[in-house]
């Protein structure tokens, strides 16, 4: 890796996660960000009463802490945690240290996001899971893995999106149609989604309703609370 910061280039995310996933013993979900944090004895994380959602505090020589939002969930926490792990490791970083300095940028930012997506849900995990699944049982198992892997519904659908060849749609029933709300696609920007209304009819895609997804097989499974229903799409 380069050591001029004007032309350094920032490091996998994936490939990174997984080394530090392999180096605390984390083979399966859900990921243990204590033994991933313990990597690194000089770098502490804790919670308390904030505004935002959290942010590192680097301690110099002492190390670093990273401060969450106790009023956040669980989840959304321990995304935090991951992706402030992302910036620490970047300060690390001789080749990347200059691009961490001073404000954050929305590249760096980007860069964290996806760190933290890959150490909480390594695509090698979800490949696994999802090469498992049978015909017929593909959106029910979905609807496991957000508790199994301790992350949000919605991150686990746009992360599925980004490593599989399925495609993710939540939404409501009326007598005539399916509405969607929300929509994570394999075919366009898997951070796009749709515009609420859209349809499903018949339980056929909608070619404007999913972007031009050209689906294999299409499963329904309906949700206990909120009231609605996921439909995955291959």
């Amino acid at each position: 890796m380069p050591t001029d910061t004007a032309s350094s280039q920032l490091p996998n995310p994936d490939e990174l996660a997984s080394v530090l996933l392999g180096a605390a013993g984390q083979m399966t979900p859900s990921t243990d960000l204590v033994k991933v944090i313990a990597l690194w004895p000089t770098l502490n994380v804790s919670v308390e009463d904030l505004d935002g959602s959290g942010y590192l505090a680097d301690l110099g020589e002492a190390g670093g802490e990273i401060i969450v939002r106790s009023a956040d969930s669980a989840p959304r926490r321990r995304y935090t945690v991951a992706h402030e792990l992302g910036h620490w490791l970047l300060g690390l970083d001789p080749a990347s240290r200059g691009d961490c300095s001073g404000s954050r940028d929305s590249r760096i930012e980007r860069w964290c996001d996806r760190f933290a997506a890959a150490v909480l849900m390594p695509a090698t995990w979800i490949h696994h899971e999802v090469a498992t699944f049978e015909e017929g049982s593909v959106a029910r198992k979905i609807l496991t893995m957000p508790g199994r892997y301790r992350v949000s519904r919605s991150a686990m659908f746009l992360r599925i999106s980004e490593v599989t060849d399925i495609s993710l749609v939540v939404g409501w029933p009326t007598k005539t149609k399916l509405n969607l709300s929300e929509y994570w696609s394999v075919s366009a920007s898997p951070r796009v989604k749709c515009e609420v209304g859209s349809v499903i009819r018949d339980r056929e895609v909608d070619d404007g309703a999913v972007a031009g997804v050209q689906s294999a097989s299409v499963e329904m499974i309906k949700l206990s609370s909120p009231r609605g229903f996921v439909v995955a799409v291959r």
